[in-house]
């Protein structure tokens, strides 16, 4: 019977045999959290690609994981109790050491182990489980008195674990239950009147575990978790204003992150996050102009987009669609300053310079620019026109090829372009 109980125990427990096995081997085993990410392919969950998703695909296994175990071990539990009600006491100890090997603070495992231990060893000396439990409960008793009332509370506990039905004891349980519940909601009035309200806190959720429908008890700890939510709230706005004033944008933002999670609604936090995420907006728009104005157009388009998260989406947008227009601008422009320049490389290969082959030897040098200083000049002057006609700036652009053309009155290209400013602008 003990065997067949133990196999039973073991199979409704499996995962408490796996810890024990690892503890055996930690050597040469993989840690717990290494065995939960075997191949997920395998668990058709996929692949988890972020420390993020990992950590709450672990919290999700653990939190199941410690589900079986405490409705494994309640199992096993009963199985121990049904031995020891039987006279079994030797393996109603022995199974329970086997729940506190998993669960050293399973405290029903641990009167029973205590109580089957004493029977086994007390046999033959007219101790019996009524004897054992009538101590118990007068050594209880006797704590009460003296007002030691956890020592107390322990002894009716596991008097009443070991027999469920003893209305003495429930009853006595729940008086001194009462009495250390109405002691913890003083001890945390007292604590909460000197401003620490944390440890007031634990006071009085260690009394409403105790007694939940003690008077008013629901009542302090709300007040108190919202002034507690109050000045932890306070203490995340004061750390904004801080790394605000010191222009750690990034850092005021998270601050204040804090404070609106504690408390959502409120205005001042929702405000001034508002306006930290405007100001780092116009921020990164006006580095992109400045970008901009300098003809850094992918840089200025990369800060613009960094814009758009902080409210600023229609102006980064306009901004974003002017820089790539005139990225297309400048394409252009390059592209007919290398026609030009490969035509006239063209030119001079098949029509060498008139003037070079007709000047007298006596003319003066420095009458007249060179004549091909004076067609690099003219080419300069033809180059800069086309980016301002690309700009849609066409008096500069005229400006320019005029110049052009009175450096090198043959320049086609100047000609031609003067032409069109004719046609757009009059003569």
């Amino acid at each position: 019977m003990n065997r067949l109980l133990l196999w039973v125990g073991a199979l409704l427990y499996l995962p408490a045999a796996a810890q024990a096995q690892s503890l055996r081997s930690a050597s040469t085993q993989p840690s717990v959290s290494e065995r939960l990410f075997w191949d997920l392919s395998k668990t058709q969950v996929g692949t988890l690609s972020t420390q993020q998703e990992r950590k709450r695909y672990l919290t999700t296994i653990q939190a199941e994981k410690g589900r079986i175990t405490q409705s494994s071990l309640d199992i096993i539990y009963e199985n121990a109790m049904d031995l020891y009600r039987r006279g079994e006491y030797e393996e109603a100890a022995e199974l329970s050491g086997t729940i506190l090997s998993v669960d050293p603070n399973f405290r029903g495992a641990l009167a029973l182990r205590d109580a089957a231990t004493k029977l086994q060893s007390g046999k033959g000396t007219g101790l019996s489980p009524q004897s054992l439990l009538e101590d118990k409960f007068e050594r209880g008793l006797a704590l009460y008195r003296q007002g030691r009332l956890v020592e107390a509370a322990r002894l009716f506990e596991e008097t009443v674990q070991l027999d469920p039905w003893n209305l003495k004891a429930r009853d006595w349980l729940r008086r001194t239950h009462y009495q250390i519940a109405e002691r913890r909601t003083l001890r945390g009035q007292a604590l909460y009147a000197q401003g620490k309200i944390e440890e007031a806190l634990q006071m009085w959720y260690g009394a409403v575990v105790l007694n939940p429908q003690f008077p008013g008890l629901r009542g302090q700890i709300t007040l108190a978790e919202s002034a507690l939510r109050d000045r932890e709230t306070g203490e995340s706005l004061a750390q904004a204003l801080g790394h605000y004033n010191r222009k750690e944008h990034e850092k005021a933002l998270q601050s204040l992150s804090e404070a609106l999670q504690m408390d959502p609604a409120n205005l001042r936090a929702q405000r001034l996050t508002q306006e930290i995420r405007r100001e780092m907006g116009v921020k990164y728009l006006q580095e992109g102009q400045k970008l901009y104005r300098q003809e850094k157009l992918n840089s200025a388009i990369h800060q613009f987009q960094k814009a758009r998260p902080y409210g600023l989406e229609q102006e980064a947008d306009l901004w974003i669609a002017r820089s790539r227009g005139k990225i297309q601008q400048l394409k252009k422009a390059r592209a007919e300053m290398a026609r030009v320049e490969r035509k006239r490389k063209e030119k001079e290969k098949e029509q060498p310079s008139a003037a070079q082959a007709q000047a007298p030897e006596s003319a003066a040098p420095s009458a007249v620019l060179p004549t091909e200083e004076a067609k690099r000049m003219a080419n300069k002057h033809y180059f800069s026109g086309v980016i301002y006609f690309q700009k849609g700036d066409y008096e500069h652009a005229r400006n320019e090829w005029q110049i052009a053309n009175q450096l090198d009155p043959a320049h086609e290209d100047a000609h031609i372009g003067l032409q069109r400013i004719q046609g757009i602008l009059g003569p």
